[in-house]
This record gives C-alpha cells, structure tokens and sequence, in this order.
C-alpha cells in the first residue's frame, strides 16, 4: 500500500477461485452451493481489501477471476498491463509445493513481468 501511496498507483485487487474437478456422487446444487460459497468468500475479501485502499487514499478497482490460480493472476496483470504484480507468500510448505513448486513459483512460471513477493505476517 505504501509504495502504491508514493507512486501515486492505481491498485487492482484480483480474487482467484479456483475450479475444484468433482465428478462422483455431486449433485448439480451441491456444485452451485459451493461456487456461491466461493464467489461469497473472494466478495469479502475483495470488499476488505478496498476498504483498506481506500482508508489509505489508493484508488482500487477489483475483480474476481475464476480458474488456475497462477495463470488467472497472470493473465488479470497482463489483460490491465500492470507494471508490477504484488502477491502475498505464506511460510507454510506442504508436501504438494514441495514436489510441484509453491504458488508463488508456478505464478513465476506464467507472468514474465516484475512481482514483488510479500511474506506472511508472522
């Protein structure tokens, strides 16, 4: 938020819900019930992250993109032509990011523009 306040920046805040293959025993208003959870949980967030922005003065536009979480990121940062792309990064590593690269690696992976990496507050 800071360097976005000294730059004078534009922020654009972007949910990813990511699409969760399930196929056996899942009723049609199951998969709608948990799609609306999901829109519900990055409308909050979104909504929180606006409020903060705008507490600080940084204009903010958000959006909520559906999909891989790395290529929805990359694709929103190259669909606005960001000049930065800001992502979070906790210190929890499980066996799949050990094996597969954390989010945060594949993210590297898909955008080939500049990303800040902001660790976990302890």
């Amino acid at each position: 938020m800071r360097l976005a306040q000294l730059e004078g920046a534009r922020l654009i805040v972007v949910a990813v819900a990511q699409h969760r293959p399930w196929l056996d025993g899942v009723s049609v208003a199951e998969i709608d019930e948990e799609h609306e959870r999901r829109q519900d949980s990055c409308h909050l967030w979104l909504w929180a992250a606006e409020a903060y922005a705008a507490a600080h003065g940084v204009a903010v536009r958000s959006e909520i993109r559906i999909g891989n979480l790395a290529q929805q990121l990359a694709a929103a940062a190259a669909a606005h032509h960001a000049d930065l792309l800001v992502v979070g990064r906790s210190s929890c590593m499980g066996l799949r990011a050990r094996l597969l690269g954390t989010r945060t690696e594949r993210l590297c992976r898909h955008f080939g523009g500049p990303l800040l990496i902001v660790p976990a507050a302890a």
